[in-house]
């Protein structure tokens, strides 16, 4: 874990945020610090990272007294740190990042203040939907090789790759961040259609989704517990065979990134080894658009027998 030291007001002060970034408030938005004192021990790697991405648990004691960044919206709440849980994210997801980058995100710059550092990468174009999230932190992000080639656009990063793919610009890479949560809502709402946007943009394989493997894993683990209650039998109640058409479309809000491979399940009627083996493939199908589509989007809309 790096941590780098700058000068507030004439004192070394270590954070984790590779650049200098004051507080502040703009609109709605606002910029804090939270002190961390030596000997502090941090998570690096949740339990629950652990549990639904198969990464050891890890924690980092700190050498010096550290501030972190927080960047916090009203009525919304925290929507970034620059904790060392979150640093780990990013800077494991980007660590492939080459080319020509876009960013899905501004947040606290911190995957900015990352990749200037890469020399693989030519610059970088971030998309932020919030005018006052760029008042707070562009004019402090890192340059990259001494040149501004960090630009920032204010507009919502659907409508920008329509508008990238419409006019035919290409990225190399492309890291995505604009939820605060990792539930299955996330995995429909942004993850699969950001990663169908981005077709013809960047390629697939060169895509990264803030903490997409965790919101897999919780994909999996819901889709396993119901395997084994359908084929048990033991809650027969339970069954999704035993709701109507109707009864099942109800029941979609509530099986948000399952709903999918449920109503393929419902209609097939497979065995538990075939079954097993969709859900392989089903979970791999999320990374990758172009096989969604091949593979999946068929049974994400029909719902008559």
């Amino acid at each position: 874990m790096n941590i780098e030291t700058y000068k507030f007001g004439g004192k070394p002060v270590a954070q984790f945020l590779p650049f200098r970034l004051p507080t502040g408030r703009s609109g709605r938005f606002e910029i804090t610090t939270k002190f961390h004192s030596a000997g502090s021990i941090l998570e690096v790697v949740s339990f629950k990272n652990s549990v639904f991405m198969g990464m050891k648990p890890a924690r980092v004691r700190l050498m010096d007294d550290t501030i972190s960044h927080h960047l916090f919206e009203d009525k919304v709440g925290t929507w970034m740190t620059s904790l060392p849980q979150e640093v780990e994210q990013v800077t494991r997801q980007i660590a492939k990042a080459k080319g020509r980058v876009l960013l899905g995100g501004l947040g606290l710059g911190l995957a900015v203040g990352i990749l200037v550092k890469n020399e693989n990468v030519k610059n970088i174009t971030v998309v932020e939907k919030s005018g006052d999230v760029i008042k707070l932190v562009n004019r402090h992000l890192p340059t990259l090789f001494g040149q501004r080639y960090t630009m920032v656009f204010e507009d919502d990063i659907k409508g920008f790759l329509r508008y990238a793919r419409r006019f035919r610009k290409k990225y190399d890479f492309a890291y995505y961040d604009t939820w605060q949560l990792t539930g299955e809502h996330n995995m429909d709402k942004w993850v699969l259609p950001l990663r169908k946007l981005s077709i013809g943009v960047v390629e697939q394989e060169n895509i990264q989704c803030w903490n997409e493997t965790e919101m897999k894993g919780k994909v999996a683990m819901g889709l396993d517990g119901r395997l084994m209650s359908e084929f048990s039998g033991h809650n027969p109640d339970m069954s999704i065979f035993r709701l109507n058409d109707a009864e099942f479309m109800e029941c979609r809000p509530q099986l948000e990134g399952t709903w999918t491979y449920l109503n393929w399940f419902r209609k097939t009627k497979p065995t538990a080894e075939q079954s097993r083996e969709a859900l392989k493939d089903y979970l791999a199908s999320m990374s990758d658009a172009n096989q969604w589509k091949a593979r999946w989007q068929k049974w994400n809309r029909e719902v008559k027998t």
